[in-house]
């Protein structure tokens, strides 16, 4: 959140350049020429290529639903970085070769489960949420993993 008084840097189209730049090259750095208004002379800066637009939009809506059974079912939204209009009111496609998700569920004293999923949703049984946890959700897509969509659970035993 801004308030009063904070900097701030106006950019503007023309001041841009784009780079296409090969997907092997995630990981590494590109050089770019940092120049501002003042009459400082440019600075050349090494930064590095995360290769976020790759990558699919974290899943969102997060939430876990309990069970009678003691187990919970964890879910969430995925994400597209394909067709952001929702015209039809339908799924967005999926926008990756797959569906794949990298669920981690951390437990209070530091235990941590992966799990990989084709589907939106994972069920922790009662003994795996006999504590607090956190839970970490990532999209695994064709060429990158998405940022981690993250949620922290009571115990499910809890209650």
């Amino acid at each position: 959140m801004q308030v009063a008084g904070d900097g701030f840097a106006m950019v503007s189209p023309e001041d841009m350049a784009v780079r296409d730049v090969p997907a092997a090259a995630i990981g590494g750095t590109i050089s770019v020429l940092l120049e501002g208004v003042t009459d400082a002379e440019p600075e050349a800066r090494a930064v590095p290529i995360l290769g976020g637009s790759l990558a699919p939009p974290s899943p969102v809506h997060l939430r876990f639903e309990r069970g009678g059974d003691g187990a919970a079912r964890i879910s969430w939204v995925r994400r597209s970085r394909s067709g952001w209009d929702w015209i039809d009111g339908t799924d967005v496609p999926l926008g990756e070769e797959s569906e794949r998700y990298r669920v981690t569920l951390t437990k209070a004293d530091g235990a941590v489960r992966v799990e990989e999923t084709v589907v939106p949703w994972i069920t922790v049984n009662a003994n795996d949420g006999a504590e607090a946890v956190s839970v970490s959700v990532v999209q695994i897509g064709s060429h990158a993993v998405s940022m981690p969509a993250v949620l922290m659970m009571e115990a499910v035993g809890e209650g």
